[in-house]
């Protein structure tokens, strides 16, 4: 695109110089067209002024022919001078009239480069006005395709600090979703320890139902039995005495 913009401005440049001189050209030809023109309307006067001294002078002859034909005793050099002013005339006149129509020619060669020239320019400034109305066209787009880029550009550079910003958050959940993981696990290991400790006294208070059930088996044995010992009797105490003994002990012990 800008390789094509720039060719259409030289290619401006260049009709722009070239329709100058084309210009220059026709303002040189009208200038020598009016020179012309000047020249052949001094030159039409003195042919005017001659054409006229020579009507006279062939009156003049022709009265002095005449004359002659009724004098013939007058000497015939008046008649010579005026014939030899005629000739005279008459070659002025003639070189008048070729003088004339060689400026003739020129003028109207003149007259064709002025045509010629005035529609080279004209051809020339409707080239010229397209082609600024392309260039205006293709600066316009350009500038709005700057714009634009300028437009995605901006974006593009806040889409950027969001996703700087979204991985720092990013980063903090997954700190934060790690600790609570770390959490569970440690709430769950202190469930299952709970548990087994649990599992524990319910294993501890049933050995202790039993051992006094047991005890309690025994001191009964020892109430209905009268026929046991003292000596029978004080064992069998000591042996209550350990079984609660061992009871209390287990009791502290899953207290």
């Amino acid at each position: 695109m800008f390789g094509t913009f720039n060719q259409k401005k030289e290619e401006l440049t260049n009709l722009i110089d070239l329709k100058s001189k084309v210009d220059i050209t026709c303002v040189k030809s009208r200038q020598s067209e009016s020179e012309l023109k000047n020249k052949i309307d001094c030159l039409k006067s003195q042919l005017q002024v001659t054409e006229a001294r020579r009507r006279r002078e062939r009156r003049s002859t022709f009265s002095i022919d005449n004359l002659e034909n009724s004098r013939c005793s007058e000497p015939e050099g008046l008649n010579i001078g005026k014939a030899s002013d005629l000739l005279r005339l008459e070659e002025e006149r003639a070189k008048n009239a070729m003088e004339m129509k060689k400026l003739r020619e020129k003028q109207m060669s003149v007259q064709k480069t002025i045509v010629k020239s005035s529609s080279v320019s004209e051809s020339l400034n409707a080239k010229i006005e397209k082609l600024e109305s392309l260039i205006e066209s293709e600066l316009a787009l350009s500038q709005e395709a700057e714009a634009a880029w300028l437009t995605v550009a901006e974006e593009k550079q806040m889409l950027c600090r969001m996703m700087e910003e979204g991985m720092v958050e990013l980063g903090k959940v997954v700190v934060d979703y790690q600790e609570c993981l770390f959490g569970v696990d440690r709430k769950q290991g202190e469930l299952l320890l709970c548990g087994a400790l649990m599992q524990e006294e319910m294993k501890g208070m049933e050995e202790m139902k039993i051992m006094q059930k047991m005890a309690l088996e025994d001191l009964h044995s020892w109430v209905v039995d009268n026929r046991c010992s003292s000596e029978q009797v004080e064992e069998q105490l000591e042996q209550v005495l350990a079984s609660i003994t061992g009871i209390k002990v287990l009791l502290h012990g899953c207290t």
